[in-house]
């Protein structure tokens, strides 16, 4: 006995249970008194009270008597039903190849995209975890607040004797590393290399689970000042295939050679570790190469601090207690230092607090999954609506089966096994496709992903699976199912009220998704233009930068500089040459000068030589550069951030504000500012300086990646034409007068254009998801209008006998999707314009939101889509009318 679910029927799922628990024999009898009882009910109650009378009784009856009398079978499940649900839906595949195709396409790629996501995020989220003890491992970070101005900056580049000192105060401490890197040159077989070379304390191998290799390889070789670590890959550089355990390698520290025994393979596992290096030695090495002084002071930061706890306290407990002992290290009226405890695993994905460990923003992930589930949501979208709207054809086989005895519960079945098979098949093919699309998925996103099927992959698609055929087969079963089927058998169903209302929003909201991302893409695109045509206030074009690896020994370094530049600049290609400490590719140095008010001002700084602004091509508004014939050891060169950040009127004379100076300096000129970081942040103060010993003595604070103070690059300005020779020349040069140095060298605006590579890349993530997205709402445009055009084969038919032209079907075909198209819009521009200021927030320097970039978009899609329903459009109007009406 089949009840509606109307105002006046009781809950239809009560109704369903006792079917289930109660004897055949039973049922019709109980399932009688029980709704005759309830129409008694309805007059005495209210409708709410008359259904909670209906579902206690049931329960009621839901008891040992009853169920004793009932011989379940549970047939979990049935293959001989599934078989024929399958056969039927792999019939009406091959009925309508059209239909599924799109289908199964559209789905197929948006899973084969979201499983390589989930790949991702899974990976990015494992990152530093397979260390045994990753859970007590902590990196420290300082949170320096000055109490006058309730100012703070806080950063994971610590003081080198930070950890020391916490191991040796506190018992929570069980081992600790320090870790810091330095480009340094080293010798192999008398050939000269330059490295990035990281030192650590011997507790390194102690916390982290690396693995060493090689015959007769130490474990315990950071005890040893004389002994290094190669990676699988510089092994295989500088060694080959010989097991390079055993060989020499010469380490120049401060000008004097240090002969390294290679103790072992250690494999940093660059993949999943946000600790990368490749040649790893004792930190004895960095307290020579930085001298006593700076190792052991505070005041310094240079290395990242790590400790392995013990894991007796919190992580709160132990940031009170550590901060407590540095107290006594730091003295300081008017600033307090807290150490904090960044947790190893959160590191790789911490973009607030940094230090010189691989790190990645979290947005990287946030806008991958975003997209992937937009895509997701725009497929299934899709495949809704053209499913829904392709069973309604189907309204007439359905009624069949209900005039056979089917209920509506096993048709609902049978919708939602078709859904599945479909889905089935469609994540089949998705495995297939995320597969071939690997290696390009893994450039975009530069990420290490593997294929696999591990077990916990197959669940997610399989859930994907399941959670797709539900929803599509209910929604389908829904419309088919909600009035008398067995009307079907007589006049079928329509694509009317809540049909159309619903398959048309579904299709606003992919018209809507379509065009956000378009102006998205449009709006990131533009903004990336706008930074490669940003003037930056120096001419990086044609600029070379060359290592120097100096030494401490500032005088020496000079007179490998002007050797350099005698011998090079007789090229007539050479047009200019200067050295400085730092380049375009890392930060530059930061000094702190505490004020007389008690706070302090962080300032850039860069040691130069007085070929620097010529070089660079950076203009100078005012005063003078520096004397290339006499050496300036008072004068500096500031930048306009700098006299507008001190109110300066007159700035030639003036000396930095700071209480601390023991000698006197004076400002000899301005320089036009120019951007020396990125276009994400705005240009600060900035000191140019001759010898840094003009400013010393003010200096409080540190914040660097080259140390000691030095020329650590020369800069060559090169003519336009051929560059081979010119580098030749160059390479040939150095090696005349630094036959011992590697000749390393740079294009400045490589450098560059490397601080937004993280914006290019997802510009084009963006456009690839922007393109699927508009492929997949065209695949279902182009199903619902030939669905429609199906329909409507007799209207087109009678309309052109009447006389309408081919024009006149075109727009009957297509002004009801037009009219979707320009709500989608609306939806879509104020969504657009948000998200897209959101992103220009993150740049200094940015472009103004046009109106005519969201006009683009939306005139974008509405092309695109008009081609697509023209298309079918002119194959309706096109067809001959006696045809269409003796099919029909």
């Amino acid at each position: 006995m089949e009840h509606k679910n109307n105002p006046q029927n009781p809950p239809q799922w009560a109704i369903n249970f006792l079917e289930w628990f109660c004897p055949d024999e039973l049922l019709e009898g109980l399932l009688g008194d029980l709704l005759e009882q309830y129409d008694n009910d309805l007059f005495s109650y209210s409708q709410l009270k008359s259904n909670l009378r209906f579902t206690w009784n049931v329960i009621r009856l839901f008891h040992p008597a009853i169920l004793t009398r009932n011989k379940f079978s549970v047939n979990i499940i049935n293959i001989s039903m599934f078989k024929n649900h399958f056969k039927v839906a792999y019939r009406n595949m091959v009925k309508a190849p059209f239909y599924s195709f799109n289908n199964i396409l559209g789905l197929s790629l948006a899973i084969a995209f979201i499983f390589l996501t989930f790949r991702f995020v899974q990976s990015e989220l494992n990152y530093d975890t397979f260390h045994s003890k990753h859970q007590n491992i902590y990196r420290l970070y300082t949170e320096t607040t000055n109490t006058q101005n309730n100012t703070s900056r806080t950063s994971a580049v610590t003081a080198i004797p930070l950890s020391n000192v916490l191991a040796d105060e506190s018992t929570q401490v069980e081992a600790f590393t320090r870790f810091v890197s330095s480009t340094k040159e080293i010798a192999v077989n008398g050939e000269y290399f330059e490295e990035l070379i990281h030192f650590a304390d011997p507790g390194f191998l102690n916390m982290f689970d690396f693995e060493v290799s090689g015959i007769g390889a130490d474990k315990n070789a950071l005890n040893q000042p004389n002994s290094i670590y190669l990676s699988p890959e510089k092994a295989q550089k500088y060694f080959g295939d010989v097991d390079p355990v055993g060989k020499l390698i010469n380490l120049r520290i401060n000008n004097e050679e240090e002969v390294l025994t290679v103790a072992g393979i250690i494999h940093p596992e660059k993949e999943k570790s946000s600790i990368p290096f490749d040649m790893l030695v004792s930190m004895d090495l960095f307290r020579k190469d930085i001298g006593e002084e700076t190792f052991e002071s505070f005041n310094y930061g240079i290395v990242e601090n790590f400790i392995l706890s013990k894991g007796n306290q919190s992580k709160q407990e132990l940031e009170a207690s550590f901060s407590d002992i540095i107290d006594k290290f730091i003295s300081d009226e008017k600033s307090h230092t807290k150490v904090g405890l960044q947790a190893l695993s959160s590191i790789h994905l911490d973009d607030h607090i940094t230090g010189n460990s691989s790190y990645t923003s979290p947005q990287k992930l946030y806008i991958t999954g975003g997209l992937a589930l937009i895509i997701l949501f725009i497929s299934v979208l899709n495949f809704i609506t053209l499913s829904t709207s392709h069973a309604l054809n189907r309204a007439k086989e359905l009624g069949i089966r209900s005039t056979l005895g089917a209920k509506k519960g096993a048709l609902k079945r049978q919708l939602i096994n078709e859904s599945f098979f479909t889905t089935f098949l469609a994540c089949a093919i998705a495995l297939v496709f995320a597969q071939i699309s690997l290696p390009y998925f893994k450039e975009l996103t530069e990420s290490s992903i593997q294929f696999n099927f591990a077990l916990d992959k197959l669940l997610f698609i399989a859930m994907i699976c399941s959670i797709i055929s539900v929803i599509t087969g209910s929604l389908q079963s829904y419309f088919l199912l909600k009035n008398n089927i067995v009307k079907s058998l007589k006049q079928g169903i329509k694509i009317s009220g809540k049909n159309s209302v619903f398959n048309q929003t579904l299709m606003v909201i992919q018209f809507a998704i379509a065009t956000l991302l378009i102006v998205a893409a449009l709006g990131i695109r533009t903004q990336m233009q706008f930074i490669q045509n940003k003037d930056l206030g120096f001419d990086d074009e044609r600029l070379i930068e060359i290592n120097l690896n100096s030494s401490p020994d500032l005088e020496s370094t000079q007179q490998l500089v002007e050797r350099f530049r005698s011998q090079a600049i007789q090229n007539k290609s050479v047009l200019a040459i200067s050295a400085s400490m730092n380049n375009t590719d890392l930060p530059w140095t930061k000094f702190g000068f505490e004020q007389e008010d008690g706070h302090s001002e962080s300032i850039n700084f860069n040691q130069i030589d007085p070929d620097y602004i010529n070089t660079m091509g950076i203009e100078l508004v005012d005063g003078q550069n520096f004397n290339e014939d006499i050496k300036n050891t008072d004068g500096i060169i500031v930048n306009e951030a700098l006299v507008k950040h001190f109110g300066w009127e007159q700035p030639i004379g003036k000396q930095i504000p700071g209480k601390n100076f023991e000698e006197t300096h004076r400002v000899i000129g301005v320089v036009k500012d120019f951007h020396f970081s990125s276009l994400h942040e705005q240009i600060e103060p900035m000191i140019l300086a001759e010898d840094v010993s003009a400013i010393r003595s003010g200096i409080t604070g540190v914040s660097t990646f080259l140390w000691p103070v030095n020329y650590y690059q020369l800069i060559v300005r090169v003519d336009k034409g051929e560059i081979a020779p010119v580098l030749e020349f160059l390479e040939d040069t150095w090696k005349q007068i630094a036959p011992d140095k590697a000749f390393v060298f740079r294009f400045a605006d490589d450098s560059l254009d490397k601080k937004y590579a993280n914006e290019r890349r997802w510009s084009k993530i963006i456009n690839m998801a922007t393109l699927f997205a508009i492929f997949v709402t065209c695949i279902g445009l182009l199903g619902l209008m030939q669905l429609s055009v199906q329909r409507r084969t007799k209207e087109v038919g009678i309309r052109k006998i009447l006389g309408s032209n081919t024009s006149q079907i075109i727009r009957l075909l297509s002004k009801e999707y037009v009219l979707m198209i320009l709500v989608g819009e609306l939806i879509a521009f104020p969504l657009a314009w948000y998200i897209l200021d959101q992103w220009l927030a993150s740049f200094s320097y940015r472009i103004t939101l046009n109106p005519l970039l969201f006009l683009a978009g939306g005139v974008a899609v509405i092309l695109i889509s008009f081609l697509v329903m023209g298309t079918q459009s002119l194959k309706a109007a096109y067809s001959k009318p006696v045809k269409t009406l003796k099919s029909e």
